[in-house]
């Protein structure tokens, strides 16, 4: 294409080679080297090029010089790049693509508390099984839509982090590294913190020194942190509420607060029965304001805590979410050689246990024996092994007495974690510690090993003499349990069955296979075999045998039967197995069946503590499950290893919890645990329905993002093909400028050269597989905003094709009589820190330079691009622009971004003024503290006390800093109050023509009948719909102007009608647009087209079609892409149908 060099002249706008700025000449001087000095963004300067590449030079085309001379297939993919990459960021973006059905407890906390608040610092305690996971996914989704969500952290214990990055995975399609010592060890150089975006990471990990010391030299801060289990971050207080010890895991979750800008707290137990645990979390959102003392009446900030019951979650119908729980004991005797082999073992562990019970040093030995009495109390199998792997190592250590005692080192406390950090290992790591403490803990001298050899050895003869009879006193009471729910009868049936021993598992599988299919997952399976399982189990099996690796991350709703088989020593194990099928969606009560050995010294107790936590149930309600484990309080692990060592009676140790009745102690604990005070009693479910329909109606519908995906692989030299099942595609060649950035940008989520199966509708992601055609195809990926490939469209269209964009396109439409120019602009909203608040897309049509409207249908998909072969009538000269811009800026900002400006100074407001009225509260509680100090410490050094002047100069200087920070953070505050409007811009402008082709959209005239102009054809179509829709009691508001492919919204109740009304003068063909198609296809039954004929007639007629796209499937016809046609007698035939 040759320059026309008159063109470059002062100022003109241009792009020089090689740079994306655009800039205006100031001057030229032309020659063989021509000289340009140029204003620009980046300021003024001087080019100088060859008269050989002054071709390589892009004109820009100001305002008065659009020649709509633009490629037009460039530039309907450009503006809607800019569409999508602007107007999706909203309107609840995030449910659209990803794969999940929220429900309003979720939704509210996503799209009420947590993206109304520009820095989040939130503590979220929803009960359990919430989907807590879901909210924090949707966020995390939405604020990487929206540009804000570039590095985001998630902390947990180690044994959830495959289910965090499963469920982020499939779910959302984000893509977390499980970061830990290998990253640290594969690089020297380089920071793994600044390596990776996307990190979930170990709480355990986090505080070692080597993960804390990298994480605080990093360079860059997290966009957001989420931190689950948030309750095992702890610390102390004394006995005036200030700090006296804080746990590790805590130090390391100060350093996660400080260095993220969000920051969300995620537990379902926040209090533990003490305010200052509850303290300790709000003071990690907010160290500034909370201070170092725990006050003595905690008031809990609304705005940044949230705690929804199970009674009150509903779906989007108003159900109850969550069935009843029905927990039975299933209490039996030992007796027998079983009995023996029982006493025998315990007396070799209380003999044991009394030999080291108080010695710190002996903490290993311990965790030994009361892991070897656990066993015995699991199943033969499970001591048996015990036995024989002790032994065979006391028997090697034998062989050469000298040797061990050279090579003996004795076990410290540190070799096996204390208390609630060994609870918080994952499963394998806590069986090898197991394994390593039964093997490697030894006698100190010769002859104690030699006793011990005497003492194994008939042990583990009685073992294997009880384990050869294969008949075991517990495994009978299952059987006994799976015969009485009917599992043999009713093959629909499934039942979980936890134990807490490999060994106890294998023995399981083995006996119950001979009659059912059983699955399995344990410790030591690695995460793939477990969702293997999870798939079996769920499509299949119909037992599935689990040890404690199941009773956290993984979700077996479909399932409403268990067996607790052993029951652990840690009542919240309970809570948590219970989880696992007492979840949303469950559609049946739930039913545990625990099974205990009364006569047994741990038995006993355990069949108490059980007996209390029905009483307990029965006396609060199904809701004190979740928390029984805290409510019961003490140590039960530590009950129970004195029972066994002789220390305390078994009666003893029932009554350190109050025995089986509902004592008011634990009854008010429980009560306290519930958090009445704290939790909501109410949710208004029908107004987050309302939001998601409301948030459906108006986002970009996805056979949308599918026609603007297909065309823009093609034009960025990709290939994509449609395949055979309905609704997917396959890219049998990404374009390789994707493929090429995505791997040098070196981010986690990278395009792939090819995918065999993508999808635009997400019910196809969602649904099982139907048969076994369908169960042999590639899995359905979700594409769509949020995708890789897409994203990588969206940012690539935006970027090649701006010069066309801005020469303007020329567009023919089937709904224009005359010439019209289209402008698109957007128009942004700014805080006081200079963030774009929101940014919103929008058109305005021009019809003569002092009239300007909104254009009510925008989308360059529903007109025609120019080409040689498609041509308009029109005969006059094509108009130009008007070249008065500031004119239309002005009146855009009026008429079309301002009522945008107003709903988001609105809110900025309101979170402003909530947010200061804390930090004013708060301060001044710390203030009054330090003036508590001060005055105490003066009157210290009038009496003369020693070091009185040391802690008043301190406690001046502490009133000091907070006063300091309390003006830093009302100055933030508002800072972020302040929203100005920000630039308006004009980023594109299309010129319409009349696309003529022959059809009389108007209607048959009938003989006789007066001339009606399409306006009133319209208006009286309407009225027409809208009087039917009142007479039949709905509730009609028209959103026409809202451009959501639809005329009138109707509601009645729960039902829902997206109403678009077509009017005919007569009898006549009907058209949709194709958004208005696109629109009804995603809506489905909500969608009705109410076509009213005879408009022109005095008794206009109505015909009401549902689900028009699917109804009158055979009947439509396509024309240019651009509209959907079908005769007036298809759609009186199923309207008349439907009303029989």
């Amino acid at each position: 294409m040759s320059l026309d060099l008159e063109r470059l002249k002062a100022k003109a706008q241009v792009r020089f080679p090689g740079s994306d700025e655009i800039v205006t000449l100031v001057a030229v001087t032309s020659g063989p080297f021509w000289e340009f000095f140029y204003d620009g963004p980046s300021g003024t300067g001087k080019r100088v090029l060859a008269e050989s590449e002054l071709a390589a030079v892009q004109f820009v085309e100001t305002e008065s010089q659009l020649r709509f001379d633009g490629d037009p297939i460039q530039f309907r993919l450009g503006v809607e790049a800019r569409r999508i990459d602007i107007a999706f960021a909203y309107e609840m973006a995030a449910v659209a693509v990803s794969n999940i059905q929220p429900l309003p407890h979720q939704l509210e906390a996503v799209y009420d508390c947590f993206l109304r608040e520009p820095r989040l610092r939130y503590l979220l305690a929803d009960d359990p099984g919430a989907g807590k996971t879901i909210m924090a996914g949707l966020y995390m989704k939405e604020l990487i839509l929206r540009r804000a969500g570039d590095r985001i952290l998630v902390v947990c214990p180690a044994n959830l982090r495959p289910q965090w990055v499963r469920e982020l995975s499939e779910r959302f399609q984000l893509d977390f590294v499980q970061l830990g010592a290998s990253h640290f060890d594969a690089t020297l150089t380089e920071n793994p913190w600044d390596q990776f975006d996307h990190i979930v990471v170990s709480r355990d990990f986090l505080r070692t020194d080597r993960a804390r010391e990298a994480f605080d030299a990093a360079d860059r801060d997290w966009d957001l942190a989420v931190v689950d289990e948030a309750h095992g971050f702890t610390l102390a207080v004394d006995g005036k509420g200030h700090i006296s010890k804080k746990s590790e895991r805590y130090k390391a979750a100060e350093a996660v607060s400080r260095r993220s800008h969000r920051l969300i707290l995620m537990t379902a137990t926040p209090h533990s029965g003490r305010d200052y645990s509850l303290w300790a979390l709000l003071r990690l959102l907010d160290m500034d304001a909370w201070g170092d003392r725990c006050p003595r009446k905690l008031e809990v900030p609304q705005q940044q805590f949230r705690k929804v019951s199970k009674e009150i979650m509903r779906d989007m119908a108003g159900n109850k979410l969550f069935k009843d729980r029905h927990p039975q004991r299933v209490e039996y005797q030992i007796e027998g050689e079983e009995w023996e082999l029982y006493n025998a073992v315990t007396e070799f562990v209380s003999t044991k246990l009394k030999e080291i019970r108080g010695d710190r040093s002996k903490a290993t030995v311990g965790f030994a024996l009361a892991t070897m009495q656990r066993r015995v109390a699991s199943s033969t199998r499970a001591i048996r092994r015990s036995l024989e792997r002790r032994l065979e190592r006391v028997e090697k250590a034998l062989e050469d007495p000298e040797e061990y005692l050279r090579g003996r080192k004795a076990f410290q406390a540190s070799v096996v974690p204390d208390g609630d950090d060994l609870e918080d290992l994952d499963e394998e790591e806590r069986w090898r510690l197991e394994d390593e403490a039964l093997e490697e803990w030894l006698p100190d001298t010769v002859a104690e090993l030699g006793a011990e050899a005497i003492a194994l050895r008939p042990l583990l003869a009685m073992a294997q003499e009880v384990e050869g009879k294969r008949v075991e006193r517990k495994l009978t009471e299952l059987l006994d349990v799976v015969r009485n729910l009917g599992l043999k009868e009713d093959r629909r049936k499934q039942l979980l069955i936890f134990t807490e021993h490999k060994d106890t598992l294998d023995y399981l599988v083995e006996n119950l296979s001979k009659d059912f299919q059983v699955a399995q997952i344990h410790g030591q399976m690695k995460l793939l075999a477990r969702i293997e399982q999870e798939r079996y189990f769920r499509e299949t099996a119909q037992i599935m045998v689990a040890t404690e690796a199941a009773g956290e991350g993984i979700n077996l709703q479909f399932c409403h039967l268990m067996v607790n088989y052993d029951i652990p020593w840690n009542p919240n194990r309970l809570e948590q197995r219970m989880g696992r099928i007492h979840r949303i969606g469950q559609t049946e009560d739930v039913y545990i069946f625990n099974l205990i050995a009364g006569n047994t010294r741990e038995g006993y107790v355990l069949s108490i503590l059980l007996k209390k936590m029905e009483n307990m149930g029965v006396a609060l309600g199904d809701k004190v499950f979740d928390v029984v484990g805290q409510a019961i309080g003490g140590n039960l692990r530590q009950v129970l290893e004195a029972v066994i060592a002789g220390e305390m009676s078994k009666e003893e140790a029932a009554e350190t919890f109050g025995g089986e009745e509902v004592d008011p102690a634990t009854k008010a604990r429980a009560e306290e645990l519930l958090e009445s005070a704290l939790a909501r009693d109410h949710l208004d479910w029908q107004s987050e329905r309302d939001r998601v329909s409301r948030a459906e109606e108006r986002r970009l519908p996805p056979s949308y993002f599918e026609r603007f995906f297909v065309d823009s692989i093609t034009y960025a030299g990709g290939r994509v093909t449609q395949r055979l099942d309905p609704g997917t595609w396959r890219v049998d060649r990404s374009p390789d400028i994707l493929v090429a950035r995505s791997r040098t940008s070196g981010g986690l989520r990278q395009i792939a050269p090819e995918y065999k199966r993508l999808t635009f509708d997400k019910s196809i992601v969602t649904r099982p597989r139907r048969d076994e055609d369908e169960a042999a195809l590639p899995a359905a990926e979700l594409c769509g905003p949020g995708h890789a490939l897409f994203d990588g469209l969206v940012s690539y269209v935006i970027e090649r094709t701006t010069p066309e964009v801005a020469k303007g396109a020329i567009f023919l439409d089937p709904d224009v009589r005359e010439p019209t120019v289209l402008r698109f602009l957007t128009g942004d909203v700014v805080d006081g820190n200079g963030e774009v608040v929101r940014r919103t897309l929008a058109a305005a049509r021009v019809l003569s330079e002092e009239y300007v409207e909104p254009a009510l249908a925008a989308s360059l998909f529903d007109v025609v691009p120019s080409s040689d072969e498609l041509r308009s009538p029109v005969d006059e000269p094509l108009p130009f622009a008007p070249s008065d811009a500031p004119e239309l800026v002005s009146w855009a900002r009026a008429h079309m971004f301002e009522r945008v400006f107003q709903e988001a100074k609105a809110e900025r407001e309101n979170v402003a003024e909530i947010q200061q009225d804390f930090l004013k509260r708060s301060f001044n509680s710390l203030l009054a503290q330090a003036d508590g100090a001060i005055i105490a410490a003066e009157e210290e050094v009038d009496r003369g006390v020693q070091g009185a002047e040391g802690r008043l100069r301190k406690a001046e200087l502490a009133k000091e800093q907070h006063d300091q920070r309390r003006r830093q953070r009302l100055a933030q505050t508002e800072r972020g109050r302040i929203v100005v409007r920000g630039d308006v811009s004009v980023i594109g402008t299309a010129l319409l023509l009349p696309l003529v082709d022959g059809d009389d959209n108007a209607g048959r005239r009938v003989p006789g009948e007066d001339y009606v102009r399409d306006s009133e054809i319209e208006q009286i179509a309407v009225g027409v719909a809208r009087r039917h829709e009142i007479e039949r009691g709905a509730t009609v508001s028209s959103v026409e102007a809202d451009n959501v492919g639809f005329d009138l919204l109707s509601t009645v109740g729960l039902e829902r009608r997206c109403i678009e009304v077509k009017g005919r003068a007569g009898i006549a063909r009907v058209e949709l647009t194709w958004s208005e198609f696109a629109k009804s296809q995603e809506l489905g039954d909500d969608y009705w087209l109410y076509v009213v004929l005879d408009c022109g007639q005095p008794t206009p007629r109505l015909y009401r079609v549902q689900n028009p796209a699917k109804a009158l499937a055979g009947a439509w016809e396509p024309s240019l892409d651009v509209r959907y046609r079908v005769d007036p007698e298809p759609v009186i035939e199923a309207a008349e149908e439907a009303a029989l």
